[in-house]
């Protein structure tokens, strides 16, 4: 999808996770569960393309907004949720490094994903961050703040990034408290005997939703960040610190 056809910059995240499912997932119909799915925007989108598809989420407004756009979604923990059905995929759309502890969020994997099943973990690798990846985190965030009608909760992590003396302790002091590391998480899967494939992706661009109004004007400025975004990765000026990992079980591709 183009950036003239965004209708708000939430959509570009969006649609760039459902590529990601989309090169993966098996044909629909299939039968998925989504883990930490907000106010299931991702979830609609897979449901619309013929999945048979669950989504949850511990934040009870959020699950509204999913049931109100016709997601089937329910208020529950991973670590303590509860299902008769067996699926085909599990997607953790970057709630992974939130739930603890994590080794009891990947044994429970093995309980509700079929043997030959499937796991795509949308994440981040906040740890790889570096000194000139921050400070470009930064300095994109000052840009388009005089660009736009710049409008983040006082506590929004751009906003602290916009304001930043060092960009890089700010980086490191409000991701480190509480959240798993991409190698934290790779770990434990293989350990449970799942075999990761990992690659990275961009990743910055998304905190910049936190300060933008919803609409397409302020989505494609979005969308030249995101290319500005790949553009640095690729010529080695910043780190990707986004991760992808497709899990599956040992197992099932021995």
């Amino acid at each position: 999808m183009t950036s003239d056809a965004l209708r708000t910059p939430a959509e570009l995240g969006v649609l760039q996770t459902l590529d990601f499912c989309s090169l993966n997932l098996p044909p629909p119909p299939r039968q998925i569960l989504e883990i930490g799915c907000g106010d299931g925007a991702l979830a609609s989108k897979l449901a619309g393309n013929g999945y048979d598809l669950v989504a949850i989420d511990i934040d009870a407004d959020l699950i509204d907004q999913a049931c109100r756009a016709g997601v089937n979604a329910e208020v529950a923990d991973w670590l303590t949720y509860r299902s008769r059905t067996v699926f085909d995929t599990i997607l953790f759309t970057r709630s992974l490094h939130h739930i603890s502890p994590l080794e009891q969020a990947i044994t429970r994997i093995a309980e509700f994903l079929r043997s030959d099943g499937l796991v795509l973990v949308e994440d981040f690798a906040f740890s790889e961050c570096d000194r000139a990846t921050a400070e470009w985190g930064s300095r994109i965030v000052k840009d388009l703040s005089t660009k736009v009608d710049w409008r983040p909760a006082p506590d929004a992590f751009a906003e602290k990034l916009r304001i930043a003396r060092d960009p890089f302790d700010v980086w490191h002091a409000d991701h480190r408290l509480h959240l798993h590391t991409s190698a934290d998480m790779v770990d434990s899967l293989e350990r449970h005997g799942y075999s990761v494939n990992v690659t990275t992706s961009s990743y910055l661009y998304r905190y910049l939703v936190q300060g933008l109004e919803p609409t397409a004007g302020a989505a494609g400025l979005l969308q030249s960040v995101l290319e500005q975004e790949k553009e640095a990765i690729q010529a080695g000026q910043i780190q990707a610190i986004g991760r992808r990992l497709v899990v599956r079980p040992q197992a099932a591709i021995s």
